[in-house]
């Protein structure tokens, strides 16, 4: 007997109960976590019960009703059976042996009175406490007992859909990988696909692949393994190429055999056979990695890809896919006992070309005596491989919960590997190996925790010579490689030796996964290279393919929901009415209320007279302690609850969790003003203060010397030009020079030359929580704005993520925001304020608004003033994006958004382009009253009372520098009047004084005027390689913006 069976019947033999009919382990995991009386308003529901304890979703009514019908099976069918589990009939209360001759008397006289006394309210209440109190404890015992047996067996976890076949059904499948291998590619007809030809984007190419997005959620591999026409590629003939090679489907032999085909999974049918069944570790080389892109791109809505990989990670990284919390559907999945959010990973894929590692390698061929020359033994080829002892430990490890290990090797048994050696000796190394390996994980398949578990190998595909000439389409039969190419012509023997070996061995659960032919006889699928005879090894990507496709990387958005946040839904759930009741009951002292009526007079005095000696029993005992616990509880609830009362109708002003960031009123008060700031100085620092000494040549050194904490950037709205990377022609010693040079200087303000204390440069940690606690930041602009949102998504990379994830189908002035990311320990260990959402509070905003006021404002503006006076159409062609002012303001003062601030800016978009080559005076002077407008509006917007500590800053615009690629030599003195007309960039200083003009005339305190130009316009040196009038991300200019606004606005 187990020593929960043995506590459980003590504790019913004290009940004078029967034990329960006897449960089998899957019994009682189907019961472990849900037993209640579903009809009780005082007794929360099986859901708030998990959400409180073991931080589970609740479960859906299906799965509940059923759950309950089997523990009524098992403990009775009526709700009284139930009851008695918990239930103390004091009327009926026998002397136990264990009780001393003292309370020989209690008992019958307390029988006696506990009939009257329950009928009182202080009795209702003690009887609703022991039965509630019971319950929870039973059920506590019973949960505590589960979750120690099954944290050795963790994958036996409770089904909570059939969506999808179990593992046992799976092995019963007579539809063998030999036999669906066995069939044949037919093409679709144009009417069943997503989309009728031609394609010419990512997002068409992706929908026509079937995955419901335009991304993937791992950005590991390039998007050329997406197929996508890419530089001397993007022609319409490569994109009518993309398009045919997702327009067949593979019919499978097991159809013609007579067997059932079933339908590809959906996503959520994937995902739900990955969360319940458990996950896949992948154990391969960079086909293995496709697969794993594939995977990440199928469940890309669902998943976030762990850790996101930039030109400084380890290229052999493991990678995990998790859920992601964001998802709506996610949040709705009941997950089993033991899935962890943040650690439970659904597929993994590990990189290890050679099954073994190079140390098990060597002590293969040193015990066969397979290598009989004086030459080394491995040669240049660069191969991952890790040791079998750490991915099997992964596998074995109940908490991450993989069901299936699905290993592949072949591609890198290669001459260059084994230093030219022939291929029949590298094959037989290959066979050993082979053996080798498969010894091994039988071996893992007898552990204890590989119950349920199966290991698969799946045979290696070969390439196809002159691919590029094979674009008829799929081939009726796989071809034998007519001439060597690195190892091809071998890799079906490495699979022959595979199947003799598994064969011999027949082991049920180490399976051939036989599936390389449908990809045998697919030449026209292969990716369309950037040059056909690359020199590097066709079966590894390089690192500095991630630096190619930085636009389409998609950023961690792992939001799980909060333990604490769970731990409060399950007290909210409870009824008001019998918490508030646990108030009631002193039984200590208790008193007869005035509400008590007179023939219940004598109750009450006789109750307390027996109270006193019942409460020195055992019984006696575990009430009054189950009571008190119980009032704390409540006690504290009550507290929590009137705290989120008091604060909900004013969220801007949130309880500080930290001092580490001033508060609005305390800002308010800086005479620290934006004129005064920038009125200082650039100065170089010396090369012991940079992060970094000369020279750099990498994009994560360049990273590094910008003070970002990381080698990547949240948003990926903007390319990396922005943050002065040389690329292309550019990518020389020269400008990685200068790279490094424009990051040198730091800017004195004119503060400290004032008098005024500076403030250091906030730490990435002092910004996240001073736009967590005091409110986020909403900008209004351009590009120039955009760059500022990008500089904080590189400033706060480890700790925020960027939506929506821009692809080339998104609309380029979508609004974009940075959310917390609660993947990151930080984050994670934070104090959030009230009313403070993870996936729906931004800490930064960008809404790309050019001009301040939308067109049709512009419009009412001019035609009210009479600014126009000529027939020539009012705009041009000038691409400008626009918003309402209502549509923003709304946002700003939305309660739930929590802005404390919002930053607009203006100018560079007032152009001849735009007003149809009207003189520059004509466009000032629309630009004068479309100011004056905006700043009315901003004013009615800060009389609103949920504007309460907001604030409206104007952020001065900053002009370009003519001829910028000759200023090399470092910071100007002082700003320089622009000589000749560019664009409209001599007017930018005129449309800076006549908003100072406004703002100061208005006098409104709360909206001010952020003259920042200064320090940029002092900058031509910094602008990025491609333009004259965008700053370099990293380069000081823009942080120079986040320092004034954090410190001093």
């Amino acid at each position: 007997m187990s020593p929960f069976s043995s506590r459980l019947n003590h504790s019913l033999s004290v009940y004078q109960l029967a034990p329960p009919p006897r449960m089998s382990y899957s019994q009682r995991n189907v019961a472990s976590t849900r037993i209640s009386t579903p009809n009780n308003p005082h007794e929360p529901e099986p859901a708030e019960l998990e959400d409180a304890s073991w931080g589970l979703s609740p479960p859906t009514p299906n799965a509940y009703m059923k759950e309950y019908e089997e523990i009524e099976s098992l403990l009775g069918s009526s709700n009284q059976s139930r009851l008695s589990l918990h239930d103390v009939n004091f009327d009926n209360i026998e002397r136990g042996r264990e009780r001393g001759a003292s309370s020989a008397g209690i008992c019958p006289r307390s029988a006696a009175y506990w009939a009257d006394f329950k009928k009182t309210r202080h009795g209702r209440i003690l009887v609703l406490l022991t039965k509630t109190s019971a319950l929870l404890l039973f059920i506590l015992l019973v949960v505590k007992e589960i979750i120690s047996l099954s944290s050795s067996e963790s994958s036996n976890v409770t089904k909570v859909s059939t969506m999808t076949p179990s593992v046992e059904h799976i092995e019963q499948k007579t539809c063998t990988s030999k036999l669906w291998s066995n069939g044949h590619w037919e093409q679709r007809n144009v009417t069943s696909m997503p989309l009728p030809p031609p394609i010419r984007s990512q997002a068409q190419a992706m929908k026509i692949s079937n995955f419901p997005t335009h991304y993937c959620a791992s950005n590991r591999l390039d998007l050329v393994n997406t197929g996508m026409p890419q530089l001397e590629n993007d022609t319409a003939q490569y994109w009518d190429w993309r398009y045919r090679v997702s327009s067949y489907k593979w019919n499978s032999g097991c159809e013609a055999a007579g067997i059932p085909v079933k339908p590809h999974p959906t996503p959520e049918q994937l995902l739900n056979s990955l969360v319940n069944e458990g996950g896949w570790l992948m154990i391969g080389d960079s086909l293995s990695a496709q697969w794993f892109m594939s995977l990440s791109c199928y469940l890309a809505p669902y998943v976030y890809a762990v850790p996101h990989l930039t030109p400084d990670t380890p290229w052999n990284a493991t990678q995990h896919l998790y859920l992601n919390n964001a998802s709506a559907l996610v949040r709705s999945m009941e997950l089993p006992v033991g899935f962890d959010l943040n650690t439970t990973p659904l597929v993994s894929i590990l990189r290890s070309g050679l099954l073994l590692s190079r140390t098990e390698v060597k002590e293969v061929i040193e015990k066969n005596n397979l290598i009989y020359d004086d030459k080394p033994m491995f040669g240049p080829e660069r191969v991952y491989d890790m040791h079998t002892s750490e991915y099997t430990a992964d596998f074995l490890d109940p908490k991450l919960r993989y069901s299936k290990m699905i290993a592949s090797a072949g591609a890198h048994y290669t001459a260059l590997l084994f230093q030219d050696r022939p291929f029949h000796q590298i094959a037989e190394i290959f066979h050993y190996n082979f053996e080798r390996w498969a010894e091994i994980m039988t071996e893992v398949l007898k552990d204890p925790r590989s119950k349920g578990k199966k290991i698969l190998y799946r045979t290696a595909t070969a390439g196809h010579d002159k691919c590029n000439r094979e674009r008829g389409g799929p081939w009726n039969e796989e071809k034998v490689l007519e001439t060597p190419v690195w190892n091809w012509q071998t890799i079906p023997l490495f699979n022959k030796i595979a199947d003799s070996v598994l064969t011999a061995l027949k082991q049920p659960r180490l399976e051939l996964m036989a599936i390389e032919r449908p990809a045998m006889m697919r030449p026209d699928a292969l990716n369309v290279p950037r040059t056909w005879n690359s020199t590097n090894n066709p079966n590894e990507l390089e690192p500095a393919e991630l630096e190619d496709a930085s636009w389409s990387l998609s950023p961690p958005t792992p939001n799980s929901y909060m333990k604490e946040h769970e731990e409060n839904k399950s007290l909210l759930g409870s009824s008001s009415q019998s918490r508030l009741s646990l108030h009631d009951v002193n039984l200590d002292n208790s008193e007869c209320g005035r509400e008590h009526t007179v023939s219940n007079s004598g109750i009450c005095s006789r109750s307390a007279a027996y109270w006193a000696d019942f409460k020195k029993t055992g019984h006696g005992k575990i009430l009054v302690l189950l009571t008190k616990t119980s009032a704390l509880l409540l006690f504290i609830f009550l507290v929590v609850k009137e705290i989120i009362n008091l604060s909900s109708p004013e969220s801007p002003n949130m309880t500080k969790v930290s001092t580490m960031t001033p508060s609005v009123e305390h800002s308010e008060q800086k005479t620290c003003t934006s004129k005064l700031w920038s009125n200082g100085h650039w100065e170089q620092r010396n090369v012991t203060s940079m992060p970094l000494p000369p020279p750099i040549r990498s994009q994560a050194q360049a990273m590094k010397i910008s003070n970002f904490p990381t080698h990547y950037c949240s948003s990926n709205r903007l390319p990396l030009t922005n943050t002065g990377m040389p690329r292309l022609e550019n990518d020389t010693a020269e400008y990685w020079d200068w790279r490094y040079r424009v990051s040198s200087y730091n800017w004195n303000s004119g503060c400290e030359a004032a008098g005024i204390p500076v403030k250091p440069h906030p730490t990435p940690e002092q910004l996240l929580n001073s736009l967590v606690n005091e409110g986020g930041w909403l900008m209004i602009g351009d590009s120039l704005s955009a760059q500022w949102f990008m500089s904080l998504s590189c400033y706060l990379a480890p700790y925020v993520y960027a939506v929506p994830h821009f692809t080339p189908d998104t609309p380029w002035n979508a609004t974009q925001h940075l959310y917390l990311n609660n993947a990151s320990s930080f984050v994670r260990s934070m104090e959030l304020p009230v009313g403070f959402d993870l996936n729906t509070t931004p800490l930064v905003s960008i809404l790309r608004s050019g001009l301040l006021l939308s067109k049709t404002e512009i419009q009412q503006v001019i035609e009210k003033n009479n600014l126009i006076n000529d027939d020539k159409p009012m705009f041009g062609p000038e691409k400008v994006f626009d918003m309402h002012t209502s549509e923003y303001t709304a946002d700003f003062l939305n309660p739930k958004l929590r802005y404390s601030k919002m930053i607009a800016s203006a100018g560079a978009h007032y152009t001849a382009l735009l007003f149809q080559d009207r003189p520059f005076h004509q466009i000032a002077e629309i630009f004068h009253y479309n100011f004056e407008r905006w700043a009315e509006i901003m004013t009615d917007v800060l009389k609103d009372p949920r504007s309460k500590g907001k604030k409206i800053l104007y952020r001065t615009a900053t002009a370009g520098h003519d001829k910028c690629n000759r200023e090399r030599g470092g910071p100007w003195n002082e700003e320089k009047v622009l000589e000749t007309p560019v664009w409209n960039w001599q007017t930018i200083p005129l449309f800076n004084k006549i908003a100072d003009s406004v703002l100061t005339a208005l006098n409104q305190p709360r909206l001010e005027l952020m003259a920042i130009e200064r320090p940029a316009m002092m900058r031509p040196d910094a602008h990025i390689l491609i333009d004259c009038l965008h700053f370099t991300v990293g380069a000081g200019i823009i942080e120079g913006w986040t320092d004034f606004l954090y410190n001093y606005a």
